[in-house]
Formats: C-alpha cells, sequence, structure tokens
C-alpha cells in the first residue's frame, strides 16, 4: 500500500468534512490559544533576573536552529519532489526572515 500524505490530499479532504476542521480549529485554540498567558508568565518567570538582551539572544539562537532545520527538511522534500507548495514554503519562510530582521536585531 502506497500512502503518501500531501497537503492538496489533506486540504480537499478537509473542504469535504467542515465538522472535522472545525473540531481542529477548537483543539488548536485550547491547545495554543488558551495558556499563551500562562506560558509568557512562565517564560517571563524563567528569564526573571537575567537581562532582556540575554533573553533575545536565546530566543535568536532558538529561532536560527529550528530555521536551519526546517531549510534541511524542505531542501530534501524539494530534492524529493518538485512540487509548488513546497517552493512557495521556502520562499515565504525566506520573505517572513528578510522581514523579520530588523525586528530580531533591534
Amino acid at each position: 500500500m502506497n500512502f503518501e500524505i500531501r497537503f492538496e490530499n489533506i486540504s480537499r479532504y478537509l473542504q469535504r468534512k467542515p465538522g472535522i476542521t472545525l473540531v481542529i480549529a477548537a483543539v488548536y485554540f485550547v491547545l495554543v490559544v488558551l495558556p499563551h498567558q500562562w506560558f509568557g508568565k512562565l517564560i517571563a518567570d524563567l528569564f526573571e533576573n537575567l537581562s532582556r538582551s540575554f533573553y533575545q539572544g536565546v530566543m535568536l539562537g532558538l529561532a536560527v536552529i529550528f530555521v536551519i532545520v526546517y531549510l534541511y527538511l524542505l531542501l530534501r522534500m524539494l530534492l524529493k519532489q518538485k512540487s509548488v507548495f513546497v517552493w512557495m514554503t521556502l520562499l515565504s519562510l525566506m520573505v517572513f526572515t528578510f522581514l523579520a530582521y530588523p525586528l530580531i536585531i533591534t
């Protein structure tokens, strides 16, 4: 059985099943949006005795590691399949990184 998960297949499936899409949105809201303030307070308490520049350096380091791993995975996918979705994802990552650069540095 050759089963491959593709973005187009997932998108079509979710368009046909609006109930599942609503459940996914509700779960996302409960797991990500609601604990957002609690998690922010936890991070603030963790870096309470450290400087703001140290906090920014840690966040920048984590973001750079994430981007490097993400680019590696994207490039591997790109070499396997010549998908427009992968190219657009890579392009959007580069554009958003370029746009966020002034925010990261300040």
